[in-house]
């Protein structure tokens, strides 16, 4: 949606197969309506697995990943962790907005949880 509203988009994700797939405009969900706006958007999206080639240039960060229940119930946090760790170590050091969108407990963001 941000991309067919005019910015400038790229889509990180660390599995090869799903960004080629995205590359090649296939989504791997369905919802009504979003392979037009994949395909309307298409010069505005990008999508890569390198953090180095996304991350220093971006104004705003969304971290948007699973967060699978472990044995005990609690969110598997590690994947949330995993990417705010890749984020930093290619952040430039201008103002950049990190937000996250996975499913976390509240406060996680106070300290360290994983």
């Amino acid at each position: 949606m941000l991309a067919y509203l005019g910015h400038q988009v790229v889509g990180l994700d660390v599995d090869q197969e799903k960004v080629e797939m995205l590359q090649r405009g296939e989504l791997p969900i369905y919802e009504p309506h979003l392979d037009q706006l994949l395909q309307d958007s298409s010069s505005r999206l990008r999508w890569t697995t390198d953090y180095a080639s996304a991350i220093p240039n971006a104004d705003v960060i969304f971290i948007c990943v699973g967060t699978p229940p472990l044995p005990g119930g609690q969110p598997n946090l590690a994947y949330v962790a995993d990417a705010a760790q890749s984020i930093a170590q290619n952040l430039n050091g201008k103002l950049q907005v990190v937000v996250n969108k996975s499913t976390v407990p509240v406060g996680t963001g106070t300290g360290s949880h994983a």
